[in-house]
Protein backbone atom coordinates (compact mmCIF):
# COMPACT_ATOMS: atom_id res chain seq x y z
CA UNK A 1 0.00 0.00 0.00
CA UNK A 2 0.86 3.58 -0.30
CA UNK A 3 2.90 5.07 2.02
CA UNK A 4 1.23 8.26 1.56
CA UNK A 5 -2.42 6.84 1.70
CA UNK A 6 -1.24 4.78 5.07
CA UNK A 7 -0.06 7.27 6.32
CA UNK A 8 -3.79 9.41 5.54
CA UNK A 9 -5.64 5.95 6.55
CA UNK A 10 -3.67 6.51 10.10
CA UNK A 11 -4.38 9.85 10.64
CA UNK A 12 -7.83 9.64 10.05
CA UNK A 13 -8.76 6.76 11.59
CA UNK A 14 -6.99 8.63 14.90
CA UNK A 15 -9.43 11.39 14.22
CA UNK A 16 -12.09 9.76 14.58
CA UNK A 17 -11.12 7.49 17.80
CA UNK A 18 -10.14 10.47 19.14
CA UNK A 19 -13.59 12.68 18.64
CA UNK A 20 -16.27 13.17 21.05
CA UNK A 21 -18.53 11.23 19.49
CA UNK A 22 -17.49 8.17 21.27
CA UNK A 23 -21.36 6.91 21.69
CA UNK A 24 -23.21 8.84 19.31
CA UNK A 25 -22.69 8.73 15.33
CA UNK A 26 -21.71 12.43 14.45
CA UNK A 27 -23.65 11.90 11.27
CA UNK A 28 -26.98 11.80 13.16
CA UNK A 29 -26.35 15.47 13.98
CA UNK A 30 -26.29 16.46 10.18
CA UNK A 31 -29.19 14.06 9.53
CA UNK A 32 -31.57 15.81 12.33
CA UNK A 33 -30.46 19.22 11.17
CA UNK A 34 -31.37 18.12 7.38
CA UNK A 35 -34.89 16.36 8.49
CA UNK A 36 -33.17 13.32 7.14
CA UNK A 37 -35.11 9.78 7.23
CA UNK A 38 -32.91 7.69 5.87
CA UNK A 39 -35.27 4.66 6.33
CA UNK A 40 -37.26 6.76 3.39
CA UNK A 41 -34.08 7.58 1.80
CA UNK A 42 -33.19 3.73 1.31
CA UNK A 43 -36.71 2.98 -0.29
CA UNK A 44 -36.14 5.37 -3.02
CA UNK A 45 -35.57 2.86 -6.50
CA UNK A 46 -34.01 4.30 -10.21
CA UNK A 47 -34.57 6.20 -12.16
CA UNK A 48 -33.07 9.36 -10.47
CA UNK A 49 -32.44 8.62 -7.21
CA UNK A 50 -30.41 11.88 -6.86
CA UNK A 51 -33.21 14.17 -7.52
CA UNK A 52 -35.22 11.76 -5.27
CA UNK A 53 -33.11 12.05 -2.60
CA UNK A 54 -33.36 15.94 -3.18
CA UNK A 55 -37.15 15.80 -3.08
CA UNK A 56 -36.89 14.11 0.12
CA UNK A 57 -33.93 16.46 2.17
CA UNK A 58 -34.91 20.26 0.75
CA UNK A 59 -37.38 21.01 2.92
CA UNK A 60 -35.69 19.94 5.99
CA UNK A 61 -32.94 21.94 4.41
CA UNK A 62 -34.95 25.08 3.77
CA UNK A 63 -37.10 24.60 7.39
CA UNK A 64 -33.86 24.84 9.03
CA UNK A 65 -32.49 27.78 7.20
CA UNK A 66 -29.17 25.76 5.79
CA UNK A 67 -27.81 27.02 3.17
CA UNK A 68 -27.28 24.41 0.04
CA UNK A 69 -28.34 24.20 -3.32
CA UNK A 70 -29.18 21.20 -4.95
CA UNK A 71 -25.87 22.09 -7.10
CA UNK A 72 -23.81 22.29 -3.88
CA UNK A 73 -24.54 18.95 -3.30
CA UNK A 74 -25.01 17.28 -6.46
CA UNK A 75 -23.60 19.24 -9.40
CA UNK A 76 -20.46 21.41 -9.46
CA UNK A 77 -20.61 23.09 -6.19
CA UNK A 78 -17.35 21.61 -5.22
CA UNK A 79 -15.92 24.37 -8.03
CA UNK A 80 -16.25 27.40 -5.47
CA UNK A 81 -14.83 25.84 -2.96
CA UNK A 82 -12.17 24.60 -5.66
CA UNK A 83 -11.88 27.44 -7.84
CA UNK A 84 -8.40 26.65 -9.07
CA UNK A 85 -8.33 22.99 -9.58
CA UNK A 86 -10.43 21.43 -12.04
CA UNK A 87 -12.71 18.70 -11.02
CA UNK A 88 -12.34 15.52 -11.89
CA UNK A 89 -15.25 12.77 -12.76
CA UNK A 90 -13.75 10.67 -10.12
CA UNK A 91 -13.56 13.15 -7.40
CA UNK A 92 -17.27 13.78 -8.41
CA UNK A 93 -17.86 10.03 -7.70
CA UNK A 94 -16.07 10.16 -4.56
CA UNK A 95 -17.78 12.83 -3.02
CA UNK A 96 -20.91 12.14 -4.05
CA UNK A 97 -20.05 8.57 -2.48
CA UNK A 98 -19.66 10.32 1.08
CA UNK A 99 -22.20 12.82 0.45
CA UNK A 100 -24.52 9.66 0.45
CA UNK A 101 -23.03 7.55 2.85
CA UNK A 102 -23.30 10.64 5.01
CA UNK A 103 -26.86 11.66 4.68
CA UNK A 104 -27.88 7.98 5.16
CA UNK A 105 -28.70 6.87 1.75
CA UNK A 106 -27.71 2.75 2.13
CA UNK A 107 -24.54 3.72 4.42
CA UNK A 108 -21.51 2.32 5.68
CA UNK A 109 -21.60 0.91 9.30
CA UNK A 110 -19.43 1.45 12.17
CA UNK A 111 -17.13 3.54 10.69
CA UNK A 112 -15.20 4.25 13.77
CA UNK A 113 -13.32 0.37 13.34
CA UNK A 114 -10.92 0.10 12.08
CA UNK A 115 -12.11 -3.10 10.15
CA UNK A 116 -14.90 -0.61 8.64
CA UNK A 117 -13.43 2.38 7.92
CA UNK A 118 -10.36 0.89 5.66
CA UNK A 119 -13.10 -0.73 3.66
CA UNK A 120 -15.17 2.46 3.70
CA UNK A 121 -12.74 4.18 1.84
CA UNK A 122 -11.33 1.39 -0.19
CA UNK A 123 -14.85 0.51 -1.72
CA UNK A 124 -15.31 4.65 -2.31
CA UNK A 125 -12.06 4.53 -4.47
CA UNK A 126 -13.46 1.57 -6.28
CA UNK A 127 -16.63 3.49 -7.35
CA UNK A 128 -14.75 5.88 -8.74
CA UNK A 129 -12.01 4.02 -10.51
CA UNK A 130 -14.55 2.07 -11.62
CA UNK A 131 -15.73 4.78 -13.95
CA UNK A 132 -12.99 3.31 -16.37
CA UNK A 133 -14.11 0.01 -16.85
CA UNK A 134 -17.25 -1.59 -18.74
CA UNK A 135 -17.92 -3.46 -15.60
CA UNK A 136 -17.76 -2.68 -11.91
CA UNK A 137 -18.41 -6.21 -10.00
CA UNK A 138 -19.36 -6.19 -6.19
CA UNK A 139 -21.14 -8.36 -3.86
CA UNK A 140 -21.50 -5.28 -1.57
CA UNK A 141 -25.17 -4.04 -1.76
CA UNK A 142 -24.57 -1.08 -0.02
CA UNK A 143 -21.81 0.03 -2.34
CA UNK A 144 -23.70 -1.02 -5.46
CA UNK A 145 -26.97 1.19 -3.85
CA UNK A 146 -24.55 4.31 -3.78
CA UNK A 147 -22.80 3.62 -7.32
CA UNK A 148 -25.82 2.92 -9.23
CA UNK A 149 -27.38 6.18 -8.02
CA UNK A 150 -24.23 8.31 -9.02
CA UNK A 151 -23.46 6.42 -12.13
CA UNK A 152 -27.41 7.57 -13.26
CA UNK A 153 -26.65 11.32 -12.25
CA UNK A 154 -23.59 11.67 -13.65
CA UNK A 155 -24.43 9.52 -17.01
CA UNK A 156 -21.60 7.12 -16.32
CA UNK A 157 -21.75 3.78 -18.53
CA UNK A 158 -19.96 1.66 -16.25
CA UNK A 159 -22.64 -1.54 -15.92
CA UNK A 160 -22.92 -2.89 -12.16
CA UNK A 161 -22.81 -6.32 -11.58
CA UNK A 162 -23.67 -8.22 -8.09
CA UNK A 163 -22.58 -11.26 -7.77
CA UNK A 164 -23.37 -13.57 -4.76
Amino acid sequence: MNSVYSELIDKSTKQIKESNYNTENPLNDLRKLLDINFDKLNEIEPPNIINKIWDKIKTGIKNNNVNLTYDDLFGDGLTKYYPNQKISVVMKVNGLYNLLNSIGYHPDKNLRNDNKFIPFINDHRHAGNAIYSDFFITRDKRLIKKAEAIYEHLKIGTKIIFIH
